[in-house]
């Protein structure tokens, strides 16, 4: 923690954060600048794929509902719309005016209602025309010299498209907003589809979104020009007129589909352009978007420099900083470090005198703490190791006990049989089968067809005890008998009442009540006497003074089943005494259902069931 005689630990850290973080950091940085640069223009690139791949998108989307829907409206209900157009070649106005009605109810009924739908055109041999919805204002004979006119006649019977920018000029009285592309549909029917001869084309003129595409893209980068261009390489629609998108393609020359990058002379002025082409591969239109290569990493320099200013700004004030709290720092840290280091080493009585700023107080503060926790947690678990060294040892102990009672009551329970005294060879039949249920493991479960014969058993012995001086009802739900249950659960709670609730009787019979029940997710112990009763004070004491009779070798108590059936089931195990003084006493124990095999004994007692 401390440098050499004659040096400045201020110096060395400013040295080392200077060769360190410093000029590392500004490597870094300028990786990380280099880095975002491509990133950034990757990403600008990716937009602009993104934007023409929705142009693209849109567009093919549009152009084939636009042909079903011409195609649908010319075929529909056997060429009736073509057969009614024919009655308009015609000089009687009344004729003419009933065959436009007829062709607009014709048109509202094959066509679905659309609010981009703008006019839909008849164009006859004869060279009248009719328009159902609006009319266009392009005259009949720019229409006639389209291009898509021309490839409608040049191939009857298929649908050909075309596009408008209504930019340039207004297509019809009520088309909306400038700036929008309109697509028109257009077909040349056949000898089969115009049975009459006198129809030449029908045309569609609908608003295309992707207009509304383009210009959304332009708001995100207002340097870039968009144009959609047809397989001819003229252009339908474009967005902003500047750069001249003319100008841009004849430099291009060759506009194969991709993305590329060339150096262009738009204004006088050569420039590195970028520029994206797509092709819709239905109508083979082209979607063409160009912007100078610097606007894409344009704003990165103009965020990062104030960045690169911030940067330097709070290396500066990190010196300052370093030089005013390092002596406030160094030095409790070394106590601090001092301090583990006697820990490490087993001193236990390690306490480190609190020094420098509120925070590292706190940390030496919490270090105290820790240590003496610590030196508690340590004494705590010696001691309960202890415990439970002598624990074992009782219990290794008491293991000679059992066995030999066990024995030792089977030698008298023989002798009573052999000299037929019936009494005393049923009592030590009790007093084994209790002992053998005690000796098992204290995680072992049984059904609930054992704990009733073992508390048969003891209820037995009670008896003679108490001279039959109570009484005691099983009701028992046979659906009850095979679920497993922790043992020894009833016979705690019945010995209570028969001790406490049956002493103050008298001359009275005391009469015991033992239900077993359940529902489809719980099983229910219910133990009721008539006895003495118990008060609220009565009923606390009873529930909770089963550790220290345990402890002093007595019977287990109430308690102690509360705390194992808890320690077992959580939450699912509830315990409630219900009493009375002078009246009852009603015991309510509910544990969880569960079914499985048990060492049920085959041959059990009739309880009354």
């Amino acid at each position: 923690m401390r440098t050499e005689r004659g040096g400045s630990l201020k110096k060395t850290y400013l040295r080392n954060f200077l060769g360190l973080v410093v000029i590392p950091i500004l490597l870094i940085l300028g990786v990380a600048l280099s880095a975002i640069s491509l990133m950034v223009h990757r990403t600008a690139i990716e937009g602009m794929e993104s934007d023409q791949s929705q142009i693209v998108s849109t567009l093919k989307t549009e152009t084939q509902n636009l042909s079903i829907q011409l195609s649908h409206f010319v075929s529909a209900n056997n060429d009736t719309a073509m057969g009614i157009a024919a009655g308009l070649d015609t000089d009687d106005f009344s004729a003419r005016y009933a065959a436009e009605s007829k062709l607009s109810e014709a048109f509202q009924a094959f066509i679905s209602p659309d609010s981009r739908l703008l006019s839909a055109m008849f164009c006859l041999k004869s060279g009248r025309s009719a328009y159902l919805k609006d009319t266009i204002l392009i005259p009949m004979k720019d229409l006639r010299g389209s291009g898509w006119y021309r490839a409608a006649l040049a191939h009857p019977g298929s649908v050909q498209l075309g596009g408008y920018n209504t930019a340039l000029f207004s297509l019809t009285y009520s088309s909306g907003s400038r700036g929008e592309l309109v697509l028109v549909a257009a077909l040349s029917p056949d000898a089969f589809i115009d049975r009459s001869g006198k129809v030449e084309t029908v045309a569609l003129f609908v608003t295309s979104g992707a207009g509304a595409v383009i210009r959304n893209a332009q708001a995100r980068s207002g340097a870039a020009c968009t144009a959609i261009l047809d397989p001819g390489s003229k252009v339908l629609f474009g967005y902003p007129q500047k750069p001249d998108v003319s100008s841009v393609l004849s430099q291009i020359g060759d506009l194969r589909p991709g993305v590329f990058e060339k150096s262009l002379r738009i204004g006088g002025v050569r420039k590195k352009y970028t520029y994206l082409i797509s092709e819709e591969p239905y109508t083979k239109w082209k979607v063409f978007t160009a912007v100078p290569t610097g606007e894409l990493t344009g704003n990165l320099w103009r965020i990062m420099a104030p960045a690169l200013l911030v940067i330097v700004g709070v290396l500066a004030l990190f010196f300052l900083f370093s030089n005013y709290f390092l002596k406030n720092i160094i030095d409790p840290v070394h106590s601090m470090v001092d301090g583990l280091r006697r820990l490490e080493e087993g001193d236990l009585d390690t306490r480190v005198e609190p020094a420098g700023h509120r925070e590292i107080r706190d940390m030496i503060h919490t270090f105290n703490h820790m240590v003496q926790h610590l030196k508690t947690s340590i004494q705590a678990e010696e001691a309960e190791r202890q415990e439970k060294h002598e624990a074992e040892m009782r219990a290794l102990q008491s293991q000679i006990n059992p066995h030999f009672l066990v024995n030792s009551l089977n030698s008298i329970r023989f002798m009573a049989q052999v000299s037929k005294y019936d009494s005393i060879r049923r009592m030590a039949e009790a007093i084994i089968k209790i002992l053998t249920c005690s000796f098992r493991s204290s995680s072992s479960l049984y059904t609930v067809r054992e704990e009733l014969d073992v508390l048969d058993s003891f209820i037995y012995l009670m008896k003679i005890r108490y001279s039959n001086g109570f009484d005691v009802a099983y009701h028992v739900d046979k659906a009850c008998l095979d679920l497993r249950m922790p043992r020894l659960v009833l016979q705690p709670i019945v010995e209570n009442s028969i001790v406490h609730g049956f002493r103050d009787t008298g001359e009275d019979i005391g009469h015991l009540q033992i239900s077993v029940h359940r529902d489809e997710k719980f099983l229910y112990l219910e133990v009721e006497d008539d006895g003495s009763g118990m008060t609220e004070e009565e009923i606390r004491r009873v529930l909770s003074s089963g550790e220290n009779e345990e402890k002093s070798g007595g019977h287990i108590g109430i308690s102690n089943v509360s705390t194992r059936l808890r320690l077992r089931y959580g939450g699912l195990f509830s315990m409630k005494m219900e009493s009375r003084p002078g009246e009852y006493t009603k015991t309510i124990l509910r544990i969880p259902a569960r079914s499985g095999g048990g060492e049920a004994n085959e041959q059990s007692p009739d309880r009354g069931r």
